[in-house]
């Protein structure tokens, strides 16, 4: 995408995707897996990496929103880095996609 010609514009832009209520990445990913054929690629062999623990975790300890549910119950996360694959919708993809980016 085009971000502007000037140095100025273009670190106004960085700027503006930086801000997590941007729809930039949002609007990029959704246009790029419109097409049927480049969702198909992405919901059988896409993956992201996001890393979320958030940092209130590190100052206050863990809060029933660290505990996730499984096929075995509840657990708690050992780490803070997931990986999504096996979307099932576009939207779904959407949001983990720019997750990926906002960690």
């Amino acid at each position: 995408r085009q971000q502007g010609t000037s140095s100025l514009c273009q670190f106004w832009g960085v700027g503006i995707q930086a801000i997590r209520s941007s729809p930039f990445w949002q609007s990029l990913y959704s246009h790029l897996i419109k097409e049927d054929k480049a969702w198909q690629e992405v919901k059988s062999k896409g993956y992201a990496a996001v890393a979320s623990r958030p940092v209130s975790y590190n100052v206050f300890g863990p809060d029933s929103s660290s505990r996730l549910s499984g096929p075995a119950g509840e657990y708690e996360a050992v780490g803070d880095n997931y990986v999504f694959h096996n979307f099932t919708t576009r939207a779904e993809a959407v949001r983990i996609y720019v997750a990926s980016g906002e960690a």
